[in-house]
C-alpha cells in the first residue's frame, strides 16, 4: 500500500479494486488466473512465467521481454543441436501480432554474444510476376558479407558459391562483376544448390550459422527448393 500510493491515505478497498481492474484489463480470471494471483492472507503475487530482460544493441537501456521462457528455451534447444553438427529447421508460426518477430529477435539477442556464433537474416516479400529468385538469400548473404570485419566470409562465397557472388554486385568490384559472369555462364539452378549448400557447411565448421527468414509465407519456389535441399542433406553440419 505504501508503495503504490506513497504519503496518501486511502481505504483498504482500493487495493482490492485496482488487482480488479488490472484482471479485466489482461482478461485474467480471478478463479483461473494466469497474471495474478490471490494469496490468502497475504496479498498479491505476479505468477505469469518472466524470462529475461534484455539489452538493447548499442545502449544501455533495457527491452522488457515477458512470457515466452518456454519457446525461447526450445530455441536455445535447437540451438545446442546445431552446435553439435545436428542441422536444424526451426518453424515460428503463428497468428499475426502475436510476437513471432520479436520472439526469434530476443533469441538473437540472448545468443550472439556468445562466441562462435554467426546469424543473419533474409526478408520475403510479396512478389508479383515472376519475381526473383533467391530474393530473401540474396538478402541475408548481402547482410552477413556486408558487417565490418566479414572479409573471411567473402572470400568463402567466392571459393565455395561464385555463381551466387556474381549476382551479388554491391559486394564485388565491376571488374570482379565482369569476371564472375563469365566464369558462371550458363550455371545451373542445381549447381546454385550445390554452391550454397558447401559454404553454409564451410562456414558452419567454425561457427554455428543461423539463418532467419522472415515471413517465409512469400518466399518464392526456388527459396523454398533450397530450404527443402538444406534440410535433406546429411552428415554435414550447419
Amino acid at each position: 500500500m505504501s508503495a503504490v500510493w506513497p504519503k496518501a491515505k486511502v481505504v483498504d478497498a482500493a487495493l482490492r479494486v485496482s488487482i480488479q481492474e488490472i484482471h479485466k484489463a489482461l482478461g485474467d480470471e480471478s478463479n483461473d488466473p494466469k497474471f495474478i494471483e490471490t494469496v490468502g492472507k497475504k496479498g498479491y503475487q505476479f505468477i505469469a512465467p518472466v524470462s529475461l530482460r534484455l539489452p538493447e544493441a548499442g545502449g544501455e537501456s533495457f527491452l522488457p521481454f515477458v512470457g515466452r521462457a518456454a519457446e525461447l528455451e526450445q530455441l536455445r534447444h535447437h540451438l545446442e543441436l546445431a552446435s553439435n553438427t545436428k542441422r536444424q529447421l526451426v518453424f515460428v508460426s503463428g497468428e499475426p501480432g502475436i510476437g513471432k518477430t520479436t520472439l526469434v529477435e530476443a533469441f538473437l539477442k540472448t545468443v550472439l554474444i556468445s562466441l562462435g556464433v554467426i546469424s543473419a537474416l533474409g526478408l520475403c516479400i510479396e512478389q508479383f510476376g515472376t519475381g526473383e529468385a533467391y530474393l530473401p538469400v540474396f538478402d541475408l548473404l548481402e547482410r552477413l558479407c556486408s558487417l565490418p570485419g566479414s572479409e573471411t566470409l567473402l572470400d568463402c562465397l567466392r571459393q565455395c558459391a561464385p555463381s551466387w557472388l556474381a549476382s551479388l554486385p554491391i559486394l564485388v568490384t565491376a571488374a570482379e562483376r565482369t569476371e564472375l559472369a563469365r566464369e558462371n555462364l550458363g550455371s545451373t539452378p542445381e549447381r546454385r544448390l550445390r554452391e550454397i549448400a558447401f559454404f553454409l557447411e564451410t562456414l558452419s565448421k567454425t561457427q554455428t550459422v543461423i539463418l532467419v527468414l522472415e515471413d517465409l509465407h512469400w518466399a518464392d519456389p526456388s527459396t523454398l527448393t533450397l530450404i527443402s535441399f538444406l534440410a535433406r542433406r546429411v552428415n554435414r553440419r550447419a
